[in-house]
């Protein structure tokens, strides 16, 4: 009789990484995370003046990130709409862990794509659980910035790409 299944163990590392990563966009202080406050400021433009700010540096360095795609900042945005009064530390934890969410769905898309290649067994669990158990992979995705939307587009190319290859069917 087996302990664990595949399965079941993919479900205990998508939760450890949740907390592990809910852990860090609580313990990091405000600041202390790559370019996160030029983030932030694009995020909160984006929720208090419902248009894209234009980019206009070094004039004003609010607006440094304003040269990004705005889809990552957008859903950040709507995701801290209705908080707008709660205060600015809880606002930043709020859209860190938003922000740990792309890459908990990027670990998961990875399994799959393991999956789709290795087959439902425990050999599918190596690469999602590699990916999990590094440690700037959890901290830049319990920070705020567009590198978890990034991380997540990719990791959804190479999933579609492993499933064609193991279904021999063309993308």
């Amino acid at each position: 009789m087996k302990f664990l299944k595949p399965r079941s163990a993919a479900v205990v590392l998508f939760t450890a990484f949740f907390l592990l990563s809910t852990a860090y966009a609580f313990k990091v202080l405000p600041g202390n995370a790559p370019d996160e406050r030029e983030h932030v400021e694009y995020v909160l433009y984006l929720s208090s003046h419902h248009a894209l700010p234009v980019w206009n540096w070094p004039a004003d360095r609010a607006t440094w990130e304003a040269r990004q795609p705005p889809l990552y900042y957008a859903l950040e945005a709507l995701v801290l709409q209705p908080f707008r009064n709660i205060p600015a530390r809880w606002g930043l934890r709020l859209m860190r862990v938003f922000s740990s969410l792309f890459h908990l769905a990027a670990i998961l898309l990875l399994w799959r794509a393991a999956r789709a290649l290795y087959g439902d067994n425990w050999s599918a669990l190596g690469p999602p659980l590699l990916l999990a158990a590094l440690p700037m992979f959890v901290f830049i995705g319990a920070s705020v910035n567009n590198d978890a939307a990034a991380d997540l587009s990719g990791t959804a190319l190479l999933c579609s790409v492993a499933i064609s290859i193991a279904t021999r069917k063309p993308l």
